[in-house]
């Protein structure tokens, strides 16, 4: 079996420990130079990383044919001199340099998740932004919608901006929060009984939602119950036996034309690729669609939930469209399709995908 290469990472590792100790008079590198008294600093780091003297050898040998670096090139580079009230540097990297890789790892990685289903027709609900305090939200039909798709035995994910938090944004918008005929109390009732309800697998959040703090986010965790609560995005990937799709949601997709309501989705498909579905929300209007591109074998499906706010005094002032359907988006995945363009389908009525869903399990 051939030995496998070594990363710059990993002989530098090796070049740096074994420096530490050449920077003590008591240990030597070269056993051709060892003075009386002087312990092997290959050892003494063999010792600190866990390996065998052989280990380092091979690195330090590796180091040496790749990159011309020896333990001497590292001598000195981690000192510094120390005076007044800060701390030494290498105390402070020790205590930061591990946990920014962690938490640098879990920002990378942790607004992914993986669902394991049957292999069998399933619809996954995207609920567009409720604004559920606002007193242009409708909300008869957003529990009309969320009753519709626990009963449908849906998949729930919320997008984000459940309720207007305009008190909590600064000065500039904290007046609109008193046009609000809902109180602060009965907003939160509202937060607490949307996201206990049913039927979620996750929740994004939205601006309206991070306008909280750090506090309030805490709190959506809190009320989730155990619910995973991404911050803007997350890709989602529903997995079968021998199969599965992807989507990617997100509040908001960056990039905007006045003339295609998708572009934004539709920009990150071109530029990845890599999910089979680009859900957004966030501009309050309704739009879905897909295409195929040859070229990477794949057919992608687009869709922009309207949310819940049917009335909008800022876009009636600004002359922005106001529209009244749409308000969330189902994804209707069938599994025993033979054709990619059958892979799934889209719609903008709660209902009309819970029938189509019905009938595919019943085929």
């Amino acid at each position: 079996m051939p030995t496998p290469t070594l990363s710059a990472s990993a002989v530098q590792e090796a070049c740096k420990a074994v420096a530490k100790y050449l920077e003590d008079d008591g240990y030597y590198y070269d056993p051709e130079y060892k003075e009386a008294g002087q312990k092997s600093a290959v050892e003494a780091a063999a010792k600190d990383m866990g390996k065998t003297s052989a280990a380092v050898h091979r690195r330090l040998k590796a180091a040496h044919l790749n990159y011309n670096w020896t333990p001497h090139d590292f001598v000195g580079l981690n000192t510094q001199k120390e005076e007044g009230d800060l701390p030494p540097f290498e105390e402070v990297y020790q205590r930061h340099a591990n946990a920014n890789a962690k938490y640098i790892d879990q920002r990378r990685n942790g607004w992914q998740r993986a669902f394991v289903v049957p292999k069998a027709p399933f619809g996954v609900f995207f609920c567009g932004d409720p604004h559920g305090d606002n007193k242009g939200c409708n909300l008869i039909q957003l529990r009309r919608d969320m009753e519709t798709a626990v009963v449908s035995k849906m998949y729930g994910v919320s997008m984000g901006d459940i309720l207007d938090n305009f008190d909590a944004a600064g000065p500039k918008l904290a007046p609109k929060q008193a046009q609000n005929r809902m109180s602060k109390d009965e907003g939160f009732s509202f937060l607490r009984w949307y996201l206990g309800f049913p039927l979620w697998r996750a929740h994004i959040l939205g601006n309206h939602d991070k306008w909280l703090g750090e506090h309030g986010q805490h709190l959506i965790a809190e009320w989730a119950n155990n619910v995973k609560v991404f911050d803007w995005m997350a890709r989602l990937i529903f997995k079968w036996d021998d199969g599965h799709f992807s989507f990617l949601a997100a509040h908001d997709f960056a990039g905007h034309s006045k003339y295609n309501p998708m572009h934004g989705l539709m920009n990150r498909a071109m530029q990845d690729g890599t999910d089979d579905a680009y859900i957004a929300a966030h501009r309050h209007n309704f739009a879905k669609g897909d295409f195929p591109n040859g070229h990477r074998e794949r057919h992608y499906w687009f869709a922009r939930a309207k949310g819940y706010k049917d009335w909008d005094s800022y876009a009636h002032l600004k002359g922005f469209e106001q529209q009244t359907e749409g308000h969330s988006v189902v994804a209707v995945i069938n599994p025993f399709s033979e054709t990619r363009l059958g892979r799934c389908h889209m719609f903008g009525d709660v209902s009309e995908g819970a029938e189509y869903l019905n009938y595919l399990r019943k085929k």
